[in-house]
């Protein structure tokens, strides 16, 4: 089968959406044929070869309210002539920008399946605009494009039962099924512990993996940790690049200057190969988060294969990833005393337990075998009765 993957935020980048994608084209070029469309990583166009997947550089410049990310300048003519020439079964969209936008309208007029997957909410998409435009009627204007753009596909995936809910509410029509994005859990897996790692009275080793972008409410999870350092010693390693590194940076070092800190260690280490990430969460006792708008969480996904407990916010797709608090703990997000709370009634065996049974819960519910199969059997059924979908 001839597969068109097409994406606005594709690697080398390296939040979740992107690694995913990635992931998932490489598995499905080891039996089908498949090509990838997304930005230049330089400027100029050109293609590449990752593995088995042949990707489509498009021409493209640097988004101006962040310049981690780069924006195709499309060239209509040639992304026809290259859709014409090699003409696809089935192009699956990720992303609602310029490449998605003309990936549908070229599959609409060449009668080609469509699928769509949604990596992001309303809100994380407000919060990534400039300052001056973050704000409701951005959000309502927003909503209603994605519902627009996905309503021109025969099926949209998600990864979890909240996103599936969101759709719907905003208003999409189209079939809208659940696909986990998966892990891949060969390559996450619990580490070696080293004599005297686990010592009762070490401190609580708490790691967050992912972007440093607004969306992500890190300044929020370094002040909850903050209001409990004078309790429970903790060491929190920050893991990634975004736009607000600096200012979380800064907000760190000057209090550092103005208050006490003992017992609580925050360490950035900026963005890491992943092998150096797999490591941070093997090491970790707990994966902590505090966004209110994970769709998924993919670093939530890996640190659980690599049987780290979570410590995660009750909202979002989250409480999917932690249930009964068999996987972890759920707290609320603007309530200080509950995460002291939480945090002050662990134990160390609590946390290996919740830990072992996070890598079982992934193993068994969201392997990247599951995922790629689950997408195969979408991607045939479209093409064979499209009607079905």
């Amino acid at each position: 089968m001839k597969l068109l993957l097409v994406s606005d935020d594709y690697w080398p980048n390296l939040d979740g959406g992107a690694l995913f994608e990635r992931r998932l084209a490489n598995s499905l070029a080891a039996i089908h044929e498949v090509r990838v469309w997304a930005p230049s990583t330089t400027g100029p166009s050109g293609v590449q070869r990752d593995g088995g997947t042949v990707i489509t550089r498009v021409a493209s410049r640097s988004l101006k309210s962040n310049s981690r990310y780069r924006v195709a300048r499309l060239r209509p003519l040639r992304l026809w002539q290259e859709f014409r020439r090699w003409k696809p079964d089935v192009i699956h969209v990720h992303n609602a920008g310029w490449l998605g936008l003309c990936a549908m309208a070229l599959a609409r007029i060449f009668g080609v399946a469509r699928i769509s997957t949604n990596h992001m909410t309303v809100q994380q998409v407000a919060l990534s605009a400039p300052r001056l435009l973050r704000n409701v009627v951005l959000e309502k204007i927003f909503g209603s494009y994605l519902a627009w753009f996905n309503n021109k596909f025969d099926a949209v995936i998600v990864p979890s039962a909240y996103a599936r809910r969101l759709a719907l509410e905003l208003g999409v029509e189209s079939p809208v099924s659940i696909i986990s994005n998966g892990v891949d859990v060969d390559y996450f897996i619990p580490g070696i512990l080293q004599i005297g790692e686990s010592q009762v009275d070490a401190p609580l080793r708490i790691v967050y993996v992912g972007r440093l972008d607004a969306d992500k409410e890190v300044g929020a999870l370094i002040n909850l940790f903050k209001s409990i350092k004078s309790k429970v010693a903790i060491d929190l390693t920050v893991v990634g690049e975004g736009s607000c590194r600096t200012e979380l940076e800064n907000l760190v070092h000057r209090d550092a200057k103005r208050t006490d800190l003992n017992g609580l260690s925050i360490v950035f280490t900026g963005p890491v190969p992943e092998a150096e990430k797999r490591a941070y969460l093997q090491k970790a006792d707990l994966f902590c988060l505090s966004s209110r708008w994970e769709l998924q969480c993919i670093a939530a996904l890996e640190a659980m294969a690599c049987g780290t407990a979570l410590l995660v916010a009750d909202a979002g797709a989250l409480p999917e990833l932690c249930p009964d608090g068999s996987t972890g703990w759920l707290f609320d997000p603007f309530d200080a005393d509950d995460l002291v709370r939480l945090i002050g009634s662990m134990t160390r065996e609590e946390i290996a337990i919740r830990g072992e049974a996070a890598r079982a819960f992934v193993t068994r519910r969201h392997s990247n075998e599951a995922t790629v199969a689950q997408y195969e059997r979408l991607y045939t059924l479209i093409v064979d009765e499209p009607e079905a979908t």
